[in-house]
């Protein structure tokens, strides 16, 4: 009986990836070893990611000292996802967007920036409910984070783009260059805090798509496709991001709806 075993054993270890995996939605997804993925994290890059999170969350937190929030919009963003907590919804109708509107104006329901930041909140407090002075606090610290996020983002996707090298240098890149702190103060609450997060996000996803020809490319690019479509769609009225992102949209799109889900005709 144990030579038995031992001889399925050895067999099962001697079985392609292909009958390892597991199929889903056609797609054959290989069998992920946690623990041995866990053992074989390079402990230096941990330590570097973590310096970099907190320089880059340093570099944008500086702004708590104040009372006030920064930027004229995130007042507006504040208030909205405020009142989303608050009732569970986003008001028809906003009366105090434009004091020279009678009635005030429609408010928009698809910024994802109000849900998500709620989203947030309201599991972090664990369902408390709205308290002012403790969103007040949130809405100071969200932005920070995010950028510090999208950081750690762009060591992943120069990574994949060009090696390692490449990855710590534009991750230092964005910890401190001004133009991209700028829009990811702390208190600065607005779309593009957590826009930039997606979009790294997104392209990570989608160069890995391109450059590895193998089953997960439809997936990848699937992925893709909402993070890069929303961002695009926000950007549109910016000529020279609507032009990058559009196209990139159109390859993304061709990639997912022309493959069958093998690795043989990828």
């Amino acid at each position: 009986m144990l030579e038995e075993e031992e001889k399925g054993e050895s067999q099962d270890e001697n079985k392609p990836d292909a009958e390892k995996a597991v199929k889903v939605n056609g797609l054959n997804i290989p069998k992920i070893d946690l623990v041995e993925r866990v053992k074989s994290v390079d402990k230096r890059l941990l330590f570097f990611l973590l310096v970099l999170f907190v320089l880059a969350f340093g570099t944008r937190a500086h702004l708590l000292k104040y009372d006030l929030l920064f930027g004229f919009d995130s007042y507006y963003h504040a208030r909205m996802a405020g009142t989303l907590i608050e009732t569970g919804v986003v008001p028809e109708i906003d009366p105090m967007s434009y004091y020279f509107m009678e009635g005030g104006v429609p408010a928009p329901k698809n910024q994802f920036l109000w849900h998500f930041s709620a989203a947030i909140y309201n599991v972090t407090t664990l369902g408390r409910g709205y308290d002012k002075e403790l969103w007040i606090q949130y809405v100071k610290w969200l932005p920070a984070l995010f950028g510090a996020l999208t950081a750690v983002g762009m060591f992943f996707l120069g990574k994949e783009m060009y090696g390692k090298k490449a990855g710590y240098v534009m991750a230092m890149v964005a910890a401190i260059i001004p133009s991209f702190v700028y829009r990811t103060l702390a208190g600065f609450f607005e779309e593009d805090c957590l826009g930039f997060l997606w979009f790294v996000i997104g392209m990570v996803f989608f160069v890995r798509a391109v450059k590895i020809p193998v089953f997960n490319r439809r997936g990848q690019c699937g992925s893709f496709r909402p993070f890069l479509r929303n961002y695009g769609d926000y950007l549109g009225d910016v000529p020279a991001c609507s032009a990058c992102a559009r196209p990139l949209l159109c390859v993304c799109n061709d990639a997912y709806l022309h493959q069958d889900g093998s690795a043989e005709n990828v």
